[in-house]
């Protein structure tokens, strides 16, 4: 017998497989912010606190409310998980998973990471409780 979901399960799934289109949303506004000079006015993954800044303002102009917490809460998870010794090979899960044209299934995408399929599942479940924590729906 599965396990019981909560409500926002669901929810929190639909926003990680959105966060490509919005990646591209925010992308389309940073284009149109660009300098005279054709460079960017904010670096990718800026180091300075006022690029930073800046660049949490463009996010903010393109996403408000409800969509800049969905945003901001996969970013986040994303960068996160980054950060771990295994985490290229997780966000490969992922995109497997969520993001891929040709989108697998949890088992499918395990054969292809050449991970088990309980390996899989666990790196799925904590990037949705990952999302999820910083999208505020965990008690």
């Amino acid at each position: 017998m599965s396990k019981p979901r909560e409500k926002w399960w669901g929810y929190v799934k639909n926003c990680i497989r959105d966060y490509p289109r919005m990646c591209d949303k925010l992308e389309e506004a940073r284009r149109r912010n660009r300098d005279p000079d054709g460079t960017q006015g904010a670096a990718e993954n800026p180091k300075r606190p006022t690029e930073r800044e800046a660049l949490n303002r463009l996010s903010a102009e393109v996403f408000q409310g409800r969509k800049k917490i969905e945003f901001d809460g996969v970013r986040l998870a994303v960068e996160n998980t980054l950060r771990l010794p295994d985490g290229e090979d997780r966000i490969a899960l992922l995109k497997l998973i969520f993001w891929s044209a040709n989108k697998k299934t949890l088992a499918g995408a395990a054969l292809n990471c050449y991970i088990s399929k309980r390996t899989a599942e666990r790196w799925h479940h904590e990037f949705i409780r990952l999302a999820a924590s910083y999208m505020g729906l965990l008690d």
